[in-house]
């Protein structure tokens, strides 16, 4: 009568093992985003998503465990105040041309969603000129690691803006 089935049982465990075993690594969309981010049609912008997500990425802070103390700390993936990057590595990684890229930040930025800044950077004797620095906005890496708080009232999310 209390017997459990076998199958039942190897099920649950080999679903067990999987789930703490965390696997997902990379870009996560969160499926608001597909609701929140469209075009004028009202279809979800996913090109728009799929760079939004990259960045988001990157400012996802990375678990580090000291293996002497055990202590978890969270640290940047990225080394200063900004995330470094360039409009090569979109065009490579989403296969989008670089007009499309330069409409999909500049539709982020009237957003208030991020900024891009441009520097020059000087490493190990050489300058490297006009290098794309990404800015995500602190109200918004604030909404995408809280699971209660809503879309900020002060960005303009619900703006229509012109397709991509």
């Amino acid at each position: 009568m209390g017997r459990k089935s076998t199958f039942a049982t190897n099920v649950a465990h080999k679903q067990y093992k999987i789930i703490h075993h965390p696997i997902l690594t990379g870009n996560i969309t969160p499926h608001d985003w597909y609701k929140k981010f469209t075009n004028s049609r009202g279809r979800p912008d996913l090109s728009l998503i799929s760079v939004l997500a990259e960045i988001v990425y990157w400012y996802r802070p990375k678990k580090v465990k000291d293996n002497q103390t055990g202590d978890i700390t969270y640290v940047n993936k990225f080394l200063g105040d900004a995330w470094q990057t360039s409009y090569e590595h979109f065009e490579k990684k989403f296969g989008f041309n670089r007009e499309k890229l330069r409409r999909i930040f500049v539709k982020l930025e009237q957003m208030g969603i991020c900024t891009r800044e441009f520097r020059n950077v000087k490493l190990r004797g050489q300058t490297y000129n006009n290098r794309l620095f990404i800015h995500l906005s602190p109200q918004f890496l604030s909404f995408c690691f809280s699971l209660t708080c809503p879309f900020p009232k002060i960005l303009n999310f619900g703006k229509l803006l012109p397709d991509i």
